[in-house]
């Protein structure tokens, strides 16, 4: 196993996306992951911990953590960066991504996702599927882009907020169970408005602007 020379870091359903977009490394590939439970996901081996890679310095790694851990996302990267490791870029086969576009280091570009030219994305980034970085736009942060998001012309990451603290929720439209009070109303038609839907529980996107209405929002 110490020839394996590719390593994703998290062995989760965002790790096993990346795995799916890496047929070409097979038998060369392998998982670090912390809290894993088996030896193998999918017929990839799980090689130990994230504390393993002493074993593995001339193998190159991917951070593939799920989107609620972008603190520990970036702290890896850059404390193995430091450490003089190196990381990959894996761009899925159905994604397209422009001739003269720059993508960084430890990039993930999931399937149906489109970079335009003169795009550019930084290192250590995942977009997720169906998600599009216009012509000239700079996503610059160690992040996640959310599912089918656009990230538009000649815009930078600075400017766009997280969709993450764009997301909004409403335990009134859960369900019909209890009454809604004048001010639940309120926030729920001001969110439909806003984002021209008619379905309460399903989140649109505008540009890279996400906002759900779902379950756990205290008015």
């Amino acid at each position: 196993m110490s020839a394996v020379a590719y390593l994703i870091l998290g062995a989760g359903g965002a790790g096993r996306t990346v795995a799916g977009a890496c047929a070409h490394l097979a038998g060369n590939l392998g998982f670090l992951d912390d809290h894993a439970t088996t030896r193998e996901v999918n017929g990839i081996p799980i090689l130990g911990t994230l504390a393993a890679r002493a074993q593995y310095r001339a193998a190159q790694y991917i951070v593939a953590f799920g989107s609620r851990y972008q603190t520990a996302r970036r702290d890896v990267f850059a404390q193995w960066r430091a450490e003089g490791l190196r990381f990959f870029t894996v761009i899925a086969p159905q994604a397209y991504v422009d001739r003269d576009a720059e993508i960084g280091a430890g990039v993930f570009i999931a399937a149906q996702c489109a970079v335009l030219p003169n795009a550019r994305i930084g290192d250590n980034c995942n977009l997720c599927v169906a998600c599009t970085v216009d012509h000239d736009a700079v996503w610059k942060r160690a992040s996640t882009l959310r599912r089918a998001s656009t990230l538009p012309a000649r815009s930078s990451s600075r400017k766009v907020r997280s969709s993450a603290r764009m997301r909004r929720s409403c335990r009134a439209c859960a369900s019909a169970r209890g009454r809604r009070s004048a001010r639940a109303r309120s926030f729920c038609m001001t969110l439909r408005r806003a984002m021209s839907s008619l379905a309460c529980r399903r989140a649109r996107s505008n540009h890279s602007i996400r906002i759900a209405c779902d379950s756990n929002y205290s008015l």
